[in-house]
C-alpha cells in the first residue's frame, strides 16, 4: 500500500505541514490478505525502489497487525507486508 503525507499546496487553504512524520501503521480492511492471529510478519517500506526500514510484526490474540514506527514523509513509500513462512 502507498504512505504518503498530504503536501501544502494541495489544502485549499495556506498552512504549514511537516515533510516527515512517523506513525504506528495498522492496515484495517484487507481485501485479500488473511491476517493469522499470533502470526508472524516480515514489513519493509521503499522508497525510490530502496528499502528505508523494514522488520518483522506479529499479530495480536484477535488478528490485528500493527506495523510499529513507520516513517512516512511528502515523498510516497510503499508498505509490503508479507507472511514469513
Amino acid at each position: 500500500m502507498e504512505l504518503r503525507l498530504v503536501k501544502k499546496d494541495e489544502l485549499r487553504r495556506p498552512t504549514e505541514t511537516p515533510r516527515e512524520a512517523v506513525a504506528d501503521i495498522t492496515p484495517r480492511r484487507f481485501q485479500k490478505f488473511t491476517v493469522g492471529k499470533g502470526a508472524e510478519y516480515t514489513w519493509s517500506v521503499t522508497r525510490a525502489e530502496k528499502v528505508v526500514q523494514s522488520g518483522r510484526a506479529t499479530a495480536d490474540a484477535q488478528g490485528v497487525l500493527t506495523i510499529p514506527a513507520v516513517t512516512i514523509s511528502d515523498t510516497p513509500s510503499l508498505l509490503r507486508i508479507e507472511p514469513n513462512k
